[in-house]
């Protein structure tokens, strides 16, 4: 887990150890779908984790395309060009909303560099859970959700009905509050985020969060 944060993260990482855990995954994943099918949680655990690590190499290759090709090389981010991994850290801190809307522009011209492998991944992840399961993602999640297609399309359906109107109301507010106009579709979530607690950010600036997470778990 701690590599893959690092891959994620845009941190160093070494991708050999992370394909030999994968290997060491999928092994024990594989003896297990071969000698039973109960308990459920646990075979739906390893079905998911024998797709998850069989398309290891699909998502280093998604991740890699994220760093190298989808990149805006008008605009740094500490010592690198902002790229898709980074661009998150770059939007929550960059108050020019021009510079915003041409990465998130640059971005989306960019974005069929990125659905081949996209598309692959999950053609390889439902032949997994066919083969392997015989059924569908979809119908693992459902099973081990404990939900039906139909309940779960119903929840989804009733929640964006129910908040949607609420949510635009308080997104036009919010956005005329800090930025004296209408949301535009580049003001995204972080930015957002961190330019709702500005105010009072000054005040854990000198914060260590480490020993604060460390005193709150103690207690």
């Amino acid at each position: 887990m701690r590599k893959t944060y690092y891959q994620f993260a845009g941190l160093k990482y070494n991708p050999a150890i992370i394909q030999e855990i994968s290997k060491l995954k999928i092994q024990g994943c594989r003896l297990f779908l071969k000698s039973f099918d109960t308990p459920r949680e646990l075979f739906l655990s390893s079905l998911e984790s024998l797709a998850g690590d069989k398309t290891k190499s699909l998502e280093r290759e998604l991740h890699e395309i994220r760093n190298k090709k989808l990149v805006d090389k008008r605009y740094r981010f500490e010592d690198n060009y902002v790229n898709w991994s980074n661009w998150r850290q770059f939007n929550a801190i960059e108050t020019n909303h021009k510079y915003r809307k041409n990465v998130f522009d640059c971005f989306i011209e960019k974005t069929e560099l990125i659905r081949p492998v996209i598309e692959k991944r999950f053609n390889k992840i439902r032949y997994i859970y066919e083969y392997e399961g015989g059924m569908n993602p979809l119908h693992g999640y459902l099973e081990s959700e404990g939900v039906s297609y139909n309940k779960l399309k119903e929840f989804v359906e009733g929640l964006a009905n129910a908040t949607s109107k609420l949510f635009n109301e308080r997104l036009v507010t919010l956005s005329n509050k800090i930025f004296d106009r209408n949301p535009e579709y580049y003001d995204d979530f972080y930015y957002f985020r961190n330019r709702v607690f500005k105010d009072i950010s000054d005040e854990f600036a000198n914060v260590n969060p480490i020993s604060t997470v460390i005193k709150t778990l103690r207690i």
